[in-house]
C-alpha cells in the first residue's frame, strides 16, 4: 500500500533521484497532499493554479517552475529571496531543502529540512526526506524523522521500510524486524520486505522463522535470487537434507556464485552423499576429486 508505481512521476515532495541505492523504494511518489497544497490552503487559496495573495508569490512560482524542469540551481535564489522576507514559511524551506538534496549538498539540505520540521512538525514529507537524507551517512540520526514519518503516515509502507533499514544499519536488528513486519502487514505481497525480514531472522539466529519468510517470498517471486539463497542458508543452518537442492535452485538463477557451489558440496558431504559431492566437485572444474577425499 501507499508506494506508487515505478512509472509514476515523483511528486514535489519526493526525494531527489540517486540519493540512495534503494532502487525498489526510491522511485515511489510520496503521500497525497504536498507541502505546497498545505501552504496554499493556509493562504486561503482554492486551487493549485490560483495565485497566492502575497506579493512574494512570484518568487515561489519561479522556484517551482525551476524544480519542475530539474533546474535546481535556478530554484535557489528565488527561494532565498522569499525566505529573507518570510523566514517562517515551512513550504519554502522544504523546497530549498529539496533543491539542495538534488544538488548533493546534504549539509545545507539537512539544515533546511530541520528548519521546516521545526516550523511544521506534522509535515510528513519533510520528516521522510530528512530521514532518507541521513540514511547512509547517519542511520541513527535517520531513526527519529523516519519514526515520525511512520506516525504521520500509518497506512504507508515506504516510511516503515526505510525505518527498518535505518534500525538495521544502527544495529537494532529486533527493531528492524518489527518495522519490516509492519510493512508486510500493510502489504502481504511485498516480496522484497518479506525477504529482508527473513534475512534479519537469520542474523537473529532464528533459521526456522527465516525459512518460513523465504518460502513466503518465493510464493510471490519464485525466481528471487535473494529469497532462494536465504532459503538455502536457513535450511543448511537447520541441517535439513533439502539444503543442497535449495542451493542448486539458487545457482540456477545465480550460476556465478562460487561460494554457493561450495555450499552444495558441503551439504552433500554432511549427508554422506559422497558420489553426488564428487560429481558436483567435478562440475566445478576439479576432476581430481577422488574417494580418498572423503
Amino acid at each position: 500500500m501507499g508506494r506508487g508505481s515505478k512509472s509514476q512521476r515523483l511528486t514535489i515532495g519526493a526525494v531527489a533521484v540517486g540519493l540512495l541505492g534503494l532502487a525498489a523504494r526510491s522511485d515511489c511518489a510520496l503521500s497525497a497532499g504536498s507541502p505546497r497544497e498545505r501552504w496554499q490552503q493556509a493562504q486561503g487559496t482554492q486551487g493549485k493554479t490560483q495565485k497566492l495573495k502575497n506579493p512574494l508569490n512570484d518568487l515561489l512560482e519561479e522556484a517551482r517552475a525551476a524544480i519542475d524542469k530539474n533546474d535546481y540551481e535556478a530554484a535557489i535564489p528565488p527561494l532565498q529571496k522569499f525566505l529573507a522576507e518570510q523566514p517562517d514559511v515551512p513550504y519554502a524551506h522544504f523546497q530549498l531543502a529539496y533543491a539542495y538534496t538534488a544538488l548533493k549538498r546534504p549539509a545545507e539540505a539537512r539544515a533546511e529540512y530541520e528548519r521546516c520540521i521545526t516550523l511544521d512538525p506534522k509535515m510528513a514529507e519533510a520528516q521522510l526526506n530528512l530521514g532518507i537524507l541521513l540514511l547512509n551517512a547517519d542511520p541513527k540520526g535517520a531513526i527519529a524523522p523516519l519514526s515520525k514519518a511512520v506516525d504521520l503516515q500509518p497506512s504507508q509502507s515506504r516510511p516503515r521500510y526505510l525505518l527498518g533499514i535505518a534500525l538495521e544499519r544502527s544495529g537494532d536488528l529486533t527493531g528492524a524486524a518489527q518495522s519490516f513486519e509492519g510493512v508486510t502487514h500493510l502489504d502481504p505481497k511485498d516480496a522484497e520486505a518479506i525477504t529482508h525480514l527473513g534475512a534479519l531472522m537469520l542474523r537473529l539466529g532464528k533459521p526456522a522463522e527465516a525459512e518460513g519468510k523465504f518460502r513466503q517470498a518465493l510464493e510471490i517471486e519464485p525466481k528471487s535470487p535473494a529469497a532462494l539463497q536465504g532459503l538455502a542458508q536457513s535450511l543448511e543452518l537447520q541441517k535439513k537434507p533439502e539444503a543442497a537442492e535449495a542451493y542448486r535452485n539458487y545457482l540456477a538463477v545465480q550460476p556465478s556464485d562460487a561460494a554457493a557451489e561450495q555450499r552444495v558440496i558441503h551439504s552433500l558431504l554432511e549427508e554422506q552423499k559422497y558420489s553426488q559431492a564428487g560429481h558436483a566437485e567435478a562440475a566445478r572444474g576439479h576432476p581430481d576429486w577422488t574417494e580418498k577425499d572423503r
